[in-house]
């Protein structure tokens, strides 16, 4: 009889969580919330009747069975990655890889991505989530979707979108919803992203602002929308992160004021590549959803 096994994906959390021993970064790489981090080891506590976690203070730490059981799940993925990669390369070695980062994935790419897979069922594209910027003399990707200046030498580059930055709120922020003068929301809770400063929309709209705005900063971009999704607060937020979250009505954006970001988004690839003909249908396709 097989044994009882937990479900793979909850495994995978546990294993995030317990190399940060911290829910929020688990949560920033695993592209989910925090709570749906807790919910999933909360899930696998539970199957295995056994705490993985404790606190001690502020820090949280594996319990002696947790670390145990760490140990071996960390070496059981990987022996599964392992065995997967060496499939997929003798099966699928046409396969186009394609790396992000992990907030464009998510906010941008996921939505959109079965409309590809729809028009290009032939094509096995894998997503590769990363902040780092590709070398693509060592990585084994194909394309790059990158946030900056556009400035990188020695590669193919095409300009994929600008970005302009304005302000967002869940509809459940009564007190910023009826807002009508942009100086007001220095009146209420505004969450900050480290790269994307709110004096920049607040210079746009002459609005002069003291040094330092009080309220939470968060280093992931994907983390500051989940915060104005909750209704912690106005978040600044990038136009191409909040566009479904708009149109579904899950965030409100206020005032038609907006600023344009001084780095844009950027196809980037390898000369090796460039005669690749599924290398081509996948920028074409890019370049569309965004013309729409």
């Amino acid at each position: 009889m097989a044994a009882r096994l937990p479900p793979l994906d909850n495994l995978l959390f546990f294993e995030v969580a317990g190399r940060h021993l911290n829910f929020t970064r688990a949560a920033a790489e695993l592209c989910v919330t925090p709570g749906a981090v807790s919910q999933r080891i909360k899930l696998l506590e539970e199957f295995l009747a056994a705490p993985l976690f404790e606190r001690d203070g502020r820090t949280m730490k594996l319990t002696k069975q947790g670390y145990d059981f760490h140990v071996h799940i960390g070496r059981a993925l990987n022996d599964i990655a392992n065995a997967v990669e060496r499939v997929e390369h003798h099966s699928s070695p046409a396969a186009l890889t394609l790396s992000v980062m992990p907030v464009f994935a998510m906010r941008w790419l996921m939505p959109r991505l079965r409309k590809f897979m729809d028009r290009c069922p032939d094509i096995c594209l894998n997503i590769r989530p990363s902040q780092a910027l590709v070398d693509f003399d060592r990585d084994d990707v194909d394309l790059a979707v990158r946030f900056g200046s556009g400035h990188w030498p020695g590669v193919n580059i095409e300009k994929l979108m600008d970005e302009e930055l304005f302000p967002v709120c869940a509809p459940s922020l009564p007190s910023a919803i009826a807002l009508n003068d942009p100086r007001q929301l220095l009146e209420v809770p505004l969450l900050h992203d480290e790269r994307q400063p709110w004096s920049l929309w607040f210079d746009e709209c002459s609005v002069p602002i003291e040094s330092h705005l009080p309220g939470p900063i968060y280093t992931d971009a994907n983390l500051l929308v989940e915060a104005a999704l909750s209704g912690h607060g106005v978040a600044l937020a990038r136009s191409s992160f909040v566009q479904f979250e708009i149109a579904s009505g899950r965030l409100v954006r206020l005032f038609s004021h907006s600023v344009r970001t001084s780095s844009s988004h950027y196809l980037v690839w390898p000369r090796r590549s460039q005669s690749r003909s599924d290398l081509a249908l996948l920028k074409e396709w890019l370049l569309e959803e965004v013309r729409q």
